[in-house]
């Protein structure tokens, strides 16, 4: 399957930056609307979505080349308390000024996040070789 967008930039990695470009841009259009804080909370949460997926891409490239499980898994333990600690600090932050900020941000981040992971299953996931899950007696019947 070939991609129907292709990036210039490899800054970006795995991650498709159109994506929670759009959402940032409906979350803009809701602005418009005379419902300000739910889209600029959209807006955010889009945002944070794509440094959050950065990140992600990141630290699942590095956890990959460890070579060992344990310090896999420890690379994305720490990636994951990353994670919720910038989630937690934009809560903290969103919240002090607005409830409906604060929903738009979850609104636009959920909404975000589920949107660039389901792009790169449907761009770049399928199209990688089918692990081998046979169980091992019946793979080799010696």
């Amino acid at each position: 399957m070939t991609r129907l967008i292709r990036l210039p930039s490899p800054r970006f990695g795995r991650v498709n930056p159109l994506i929670p470009g759009v959402i940032a841009l409906a979350g803009l259009g809701i602005v418009l609307a005379r419902y300000r804080p739910i889209g600029l909370g959209i807006a955010i949460g889009a945002g944070l979505a794509l440094l959050n997926a950065l990140i992600l891409s990141k630290r699942v490239e590095f956890a990959a080349s460890t070579g060992s499980v344990a310090q896999a898994l420890m690379v994305m333990q720490i990636g994951l308390l990353v994670t919720f600690t910038i989630v937690g600090i934009a809560t903290v932050i969103l919240i002090h000024y607005s409830l409906p900020l604060t929903i738009g941000c979850a609104i636009g981040f959920l909404t975000a996040q589920l949107a660039i992971l389901a792009a790169f299953y449907w761009s770049h996931a399928r199209t990688m070789p089918a692990l081998d899950v046979t169980p091992s007696v019946e793979r080799n019947p010696s």
